[in-house]
This record gives structure tokens, sequence and C-alpha cells, in this order.
């Protein structure tokens, strides 16, 4: 990585400033109208407008392979409502400028930062290739020290990832402790490990309160989510809808099998 880079980013920032004038890229994939989609297109009718765009997108790709290689994690996920057809959208954040696929608008200010970023790992010499030397943490959600706790944790260590456990646990009724919302924020998706710890009804338990606050932050956070639960136990039925496999403590085949899978097809690990 050169100067040459730094000053190629400066440019594309520059085009990308001058060409969300609103402020930020509207959406197009919205199931709603997003009335700044016509703004755009008539402001398209203007030659010198057009230039800019036709510019930015031959620019696109050495920009996002500069970024790319200096270990920085550009792609955004949406989560799919399940009456959509579930599963997740993924896209490279600079491909957002032009073609905002995703259900909300995205702030120029955040473009920004993932190039400001870039600029300053090149100028500080601070480079590291993601997928070749950082590992990818995984969020793992959890009650208590159980066996199954620590097996999904060293099953994910064997994947070639980096689990990540906050230490802190809030209880239900409490806001999230800002250690779990930290580490989350770091991490490429989130298993909840939900084992039967609290009584809701005879021969019937629940995860404890962490775990469900943890789980419906992640699900707001649109996240890359694994589901885990223990037999006998149940999520609350707000997640009904969601697709998790059961497990019993000695006994997490069918569970790695449902990591395995979920990871290949978030594209965190590769078959």
């Amino acid at each position: 990585m050169t100067k040459d880079d730094v000053s190629y980013l400066k440019e594309i920032r520059e085009l990308i400033d001058n060409y969300l004038f609103l402020g930020f890229s509207p959406s197009k994939g919205s199931p709603g109208y997003d009335e700044a989609v016509e703004k755009m297109k008539n402001e398209l009718k203007n030659p010198e407008f057009a230039k800019i765009r036709r510019k930015y997108n031959q620019m696109k790709a050495k920009a996002k392979s500069i970024i790319d290689n200096c270990g920085i994690n550009a792609v955004l996920s949406m989560r799919l409502p399940v009456a959509a057809g579930g599963g997740f959208i993924d896209s490279h954040i600079l491909d957002l400028v032009t073609e905002n696929i995703m259900w909300q608008r995205i702030e120029k200010q955040e473009i920004f930062d993932i190039i400001d970023e870039a600029i300053g790992k090149i100028q500080t010499g601070v480079m590291n290739k993601s997928d070749d030397v950082i590992k990818k943490n995984i969020f793992i959600s959890h009650g208590p020290e159980t066996r199954a706790l620590r097996e999904v944790e060293g099953y994910i260590r064997d994947l070639g990832l980096n689990p990540i456990i906050a230490e802190k646990e809030p209880t239900e009724g409490r806001d999230i402790d800002p250690d779990v919302i930290e580490k989350m924020d770091k991490c490429e998706a989130v298993i909840i490990l939900g084992t039967g710890d609290d009584d809701i009804e005879l021969n019937t338990k629940q995860p404890r309160g962490n775990v469900i606050s943890e789980m419906r932050l992640a699900e707001q956070k649109n996240k890359k989510i694994v589901y885990l639960l223990e037999k006998n136990a149940k999520f609350p039925s707000l997640h009904g809808s969601r697709a998790w496999e059961t497990f019993e403590q000695g006994n997490m085949e069918k569970a790695f099998a449902k990591i395995a899978r979920e990871f290949t097809a978030f594209r965190i690990i590769k078959t």
C-alpha cells in the first residue's frame, strides 16, 4: 500500500461527497417509497452530475480492493423478515453509494468513516488482510458456564474463528451492559446458546434473561444469528418464527452441523 492509494481514496471520497448531495444514499430496496430516489434521478439529467456517477463507478472496484486489503469489514448486512423469505442481503458499502438495495438510507458519514479508517491504516502502516491474518469474531450469548458452552467455544476455535464471550451478563429488565454491545458490534455473527436455566412451566425452562436480551439486541442490529436451544427449553413466543437447532449437554453434533451450515451461508467460512 502506498501514498498513491491514499490519494486514490481521497479522490473517491470527494466524488462521494459531491454525489450524495442529500447527505445520504436513498434506499431503492425499501418496500416503502423513498422520495429521495426521484431527486437523484432528476439530478442525473444534469450531464455534469452524471459524469460524477460514471467516474465513481469506474474507480469503485479499486477503492474496494484497497479497503479490503486494509483488513476493514465494509460489508453491510440486512436481515430480511420472515414474510419476505428470511435470509440476508449483503453488500459492500461502496456499492450502496449509487445502488442502495438496503431497506434504509445509508448516511454519507458512515461511508466516510470506512474510507477514513483505510486512509489512517495506510498512513500509519497498520496493515492486515482480514481473511488471512485477523480471525473473524463470533459472539456467543450464553447463560451459566456449561459443557455446551465450552464445546461451542472450542468448535468455533476449530473453525479458525475467534469466540467472543462477554464477561458481564445483564439480567432481564436491565439495560444491556455496554461491554456486551461493544463486543457484539465487533463480531461477524452471533450464536445464541439457549440453555434451559429458568423455570417457566412444568418440565419446561427458558434461557436466562441476559440471553433473551442479547438475542433481541442482535436481531435489532440485523446481525447474522445462529440459534441453538437445549432440549426441553423454549425461547419466548416472540421468537417462535426463528429456526433453531436443539441440543443436549454432551451431544452437540447437530448443533455443530447447524453452525457450519449457517456460517457457510453467511460466507464466514468456506466449504
